[in-house]
């Protein structure tokens, strides 16, 4: 199946460029055979969004979890992931192949550290950002092997009636799991929180990185792309 899929969809790619980037969006969903109960499998997807062209595609069992290592990047490129991408190592990885990382982020499944190794109090330090409505933290993730990557968190507070819509979403599902939803994550529900290995004083990925991370803000990755590449082509 693998093989059939990447005969049909990866087209040989001509790298084409902007600034010296190419945007790698990544996601996967599931396949269901007829009858079937469950999922079967996964499909990985690595989508050039400039070429728009399929760069890499992997099939696993319904067990394999989303993961930016299916696929090979390229110094230069932006690899673009939804918040299940965000964890310490599959940014390590790939910044160590030159690429750069932007991804939602959720504070409750990602440790940041300070420049001396502290565990960042990011509960306290939301709160305080609140009358400014938004933030850029410095910080660091930390793999299992003790690996550090430099990372920069940009926050934008949510208005009243979107906050109050997300809190509701966010009590729905909790109540669907039998859950109470816990003040932290009401807290979260007051903020889109966009994560990039991009250091904001690059100015030559600065415009890209304010649209991908405003698009991240406003729905899902293909969503992104739709808002980046439509400024792309004005």
């Amino acid at each position: 199946m693998e093989s059939l899929l990447s005969e049909t969809l990866v087209a040989s790619a001509r790298q084409v460029a902007v600034g010296g980037r190419r945007l790698k969006i990544v996601d996967g969903t599931v396949l269901c055979c007829p009858a079937a109960v469950g999922t079967d499998y996964r499909v990985h997807l690595c989508f050039d969004a400039l070429e728009q062209s399929c760069g890499g595609v992997k099939v696993t069992d319904a067990k394999g979890a989303e993961s930016f290592s299916y696929f090979t990047f390229a110094r230069g490129d932006i690899v673009l992931g939804d918040r299940i991408y965000s964890k310490a190592k599959q940014i390590i990885k790939v910044q160590e192949q030159g690429a750069e990382v932007v991804v939602r982020s959720s504070l409750q499944q990602l440790r940041l550290y300070d420049e001396a190794g502290t565990l960042i109090a990011w509960k306290e330090a939301l709160i305080k950002a609140a009358e400014a409505g938004q933030f850029t933290w410095e910080a660091f993730v930390k793999d299992e092997q003790g690996k550090l990557a430099k990372v920069y968190l940009h926050g934008h507070k949510l208005s009243p009636s979107e906050i109050e819509k997300a809190r509701r979403r966010s009590k729905r599902s909790a109540s669907k799991k039998g859950h109470k939803t816990r003040a932290a994550t009401l807290l979260l529900c007051e903020w889109i929180t966009v994560l990039t290995t991009i250091a904001p004083t690059e100015r030559a990925c600065r415009n890209d990185l304010s649209v991908i991370s405003s698009a991240l803000a406003d729905g899902t990755v293909y969503q992104a792309f739709e808002k980046y590449f439509a400024v792309r082509q004005d």
